[in-house]
């Protein structure tokens, strides 16, 4: 995920992060996360699969 405009709170099993424009975090598949808009914002969301 890249946060392209705004803010974001950014929750992660362990910890909280607070993003900002121009920031990506990676995942890895299957963790558990929660995004919080804090203000208006646009973000891209990149899913890479496994070839079937």
């Amino acid at each position: 995920m890249q946060l392209l405009r705004g803010r974001v709170e950014f929750g992660l099993p362990d910890r909280t992060l607070d993003l900002r424009p121009g920031e990506i975090v990676h995942l890895t598949a299957k963790l558990r996360h929660r995004v919080r808009a804090l203000e208006p914002t646009t973000l891209t969301v990149t899913m890479l699969l496994p070839r079937s």
